[in-house]
């Protein structure tokens, strides 16, 4: 005999795996700092490449110029400026990361604490017909 209460609960719970398996999953494999770091490291990373092709993409725009001026141009101050404002962007992204993946993994623990309620109601439902099953099958024993 099919329960409708059932039903609708594991309906609305494969809806909600639907929805939020990404960061259920999140949630249930990573602790927090692990997953910050690691979501920090690549941005690092990604930032580092980011920045190397945006001074290449620049030196290459002006290539002729700097090519006609190098004998005049301090190579080493314009080096010493990349390297703060590299040093500033690196800075500035894995700031923004800290907070953003820090929200991310905070939202990730609700969802997944809703999904976790969900799936004791669930089991309650089960319980319950259990239970009914179980004593309908002694009062037909007696």
């Amino acid at each position: 005999m099919l329960n409708e209460e059932r039903i609708r609960a594991m309906t609305k719970l494969a809806v909600f795996e639907q929805e939020h398996g990404r960061e259920n999953e999140i949630a249930s494999k990573y602790y927090k700092n692990d997953y910050i770091s690691y979501q920090m490291i690549w941005t690092g990373i990604m930032t580092t490449i980011a920045f190397a092709l945006g001074i290449a993409l620049y030196l290459g725009l002006n290539l002729e110029e700097y090519l006609s001026n190098m004998h005049k141009m301090d190579l080493i101050g314009q080096g010493k400026i990349a390297v703060v404002l590299y040093l500033a962007v690196l800075v500035f992204m894995l700031i923004v990361s800290w907070f953003l993946y820090r929200k991310r993994y905070r939202n990730a623990q609700k969802s997944l604490k809703e999904y976790c309620d969900k799936l004791r109601e669930l089991e309650r439902i089960y319980n319950s017909e259990r239970h009914k099953d179980y004593t309908k099958q002694k009062q037909e024993e007696m």
